[in-house]
């Protein structure tokens, strides 16, 4: 599948949140309760929208895949003894579940890695939740170094912390 990959709109705030929900639905049905109805939050996702932190691609018109790039850490983070001082932060990378193992993923992941290049950033940093087995190898395969674990959000199983120096 060929795809491109553009910066959100506020036109596409309601198809990201159904890609969320989507999205939300497969991990549950899967036993990964990673997002539930209250994550990801909207006004979340239309705010980094509107500070062009959101990227997509689309599909015959319907988003099937988005990354959110920023320097936001959540709190938790500070714990994490980070490698590097100059870092983007991959929040909310997400894939329709009808178009998963297309490498989707793995383009948006290229994207960021790259912006990250282009833009003399020497980092990128991410969480993923350790029940989420499939998202734990990608990030691995990948080369992410992990450095440690956070909680959010009252979950009881932990969010893996992973850095990758990039080029």
């Amino acid at each position: 599948m060929e795809i491109s990959i553009e910066k959100a709109s506020n036109k596409d705030i309601p198809g990201l949140i159904s890609l969320f929900k989507k999205c939300t639905q497969a991990m549950i049905n899967d036993g990964v309760f990673q997002w539930n109805e209250d994550y990801p939050d909207q006004l979340e996702i239309a705010a980094n929208v509107n500070n062009n932190e959101v990227w997509i691609t689309a599909h015959n018109n319907q988003i099937v895949g988005t990354i959110t790039l920023n320097q936001f850490e959540s709190p938790e983070y500070e714990s994490i003894n980070w490698t590097c001082d100059s870092f983007i932060v991959v929040h909310r990378l997400a894939v329709d579940p009808m178009h998963q193992g297309n490498g989707i993923a793995r383009r948006l992941m290229d994207f960021a890695e790259n912006h990250c290049s282009t833009n003399s950033i020497k980092s990128v940093r991410l969480d993923t939740y350790t029940g989420n087995k499939r998202n734990l190898k990608f990030y691995h395969n990948r080369g992410y170094n992990k450095l440690g674990e956070v909680h959010f959000r009252g979950i009881l199983d932990p969010f893996d912390c992973f850095e990758k120096l990039v080029k």
